[in-house]
């Protein structure tokens, strides 16, 4: 008889894909205030699901808001390497010669999303509810049904909340293969065209139950309510929404990443103020320790960028 397996046994590493995901931000502050947190706040991010062609009341719906924190499996040699991409043809007219350069040479992961970063293990991700979202084939059968199905659900007042609700979520993490999205050059808001494929995203989004408990909505179709995302966003960082977000501890964190050495010793500094009371049963030289272990997984982007 061949030996048992042993079904605790961890995952084994990924070869083609990264083994920690990665969250990527635009500005120091939200770094440091997920570090104070401990936690991940996910906020409502727009979705442009035009291709989808659904309609409710006779009108297309063209984009929703998922409440939803984002993650990406890249190789960490891959997040600044450039891509491809395409300017939309009416948010091209007015750029200047310095916006297209800008367009055409930072068109690296880190440049669309953020420069400042943290990352997980993938192992602590799988076991803390992240999934990768499904890639959609915009002429795909699959794409039909999903329509009909979802348009059936929007028609009827009596559906079952299971159905209504696994159909909402599965629109929470599917996007196209190829598709659009804002970027802003110089204070001007531009819309690109680029391989959302290559991105490789996993999302967090909070569980349902607990949802329904903080009376929050997992997507927002309303216009009015859309318009409000960021400050309904921002409400949710308040204390009373915790169960909602999306917790660590600091050993759980793999890398932390800034862009350049100047915010490293500004991040060194935010680390080593972190608040005693963040190192619950600690004492004094062990906490000196720990703020220190977790210094050490800074990476600067520049360094990645010559030489990884």
């Amino acid at each position: 008889m061949g030996e048992k397996v042993d079904l605790a046994l961890a995952n084994p590493d990924d070869v083609q894909s990264a083994n920690a995901l990665f969250n990527f931000v635009g500005r120091l502050d939200y770094l440091v205030e997920s570090l104070e947190k401990k936690a991940l706040v996910p906020r409502y991010c727009e979705e442009d699901i035009g291709y989808l062609k659904l309609h409710f009341n006779g009108k297309a719906i063209e984009k929703i808001h998922v409440l939803q924190k984002c993650f990406c499996d890249i190789p960490l040699h891959n997040i600044t390497r450039a891509f491809p991409i395409e300017i939309i043809e009416q948010d091209d007219k007015e750029l200047s010669d310095n916006q297209r350069e800008q367009i055409r040479t930072k068109n690296t992961h880190v440049s669309l999303y953020g420069s400042y970063g943290i990352a997980f293990t993938k192992q602590w991700c799988i076991d803390n509810n992240l999934q990768p979202i499904q890639y959609i084939n915009e002429k795909s059968a699959m794409i039909k049904q999903f329509r009909q199905s979802f348009e059936c659900v929007l028609d009827k007042e009596d559906i079952d909340d299971i159905i209504a609700d696994e159909l909402l979520n599965k629109l929470a993490y599917i996007k196209p293969l190829y598709g659009t999205m804002r970027r802003e050059i110089d204070a001007q808001e531009v819309r690109i065209r680029k391989n959302f494929h290559d991105e490789c995203e996993w999302r967090y989004i909070p569980d349902q139950k607990q949802l329904e408990i903080s009376k929050v909505d997992v997507i927002l179709f309303d216009e009015e309510l859309q318009n409000k995302g960021w400050q309904i966003s921002r409400n949710l960082m308040k204390e009373n929404y915790s169960e909602l977000w999306l917790k660590f501890n600091y050993e759980d964190i793999k890398y932390l990443f800034v862009p350049d050495d100047y915010n490293r010793n500004l991040l060194i500094e935010k680390i080593m103020g972190l608040p005693e009371e963040n190192f619950v049963g600690e004492k004094d030289d062990m906490i000196t320790l720990k703020k220190l272990i977790l210094v050490s997984k800074i990476f600067v982007i520049e360094d990645i960028q010559k030489d990884w």
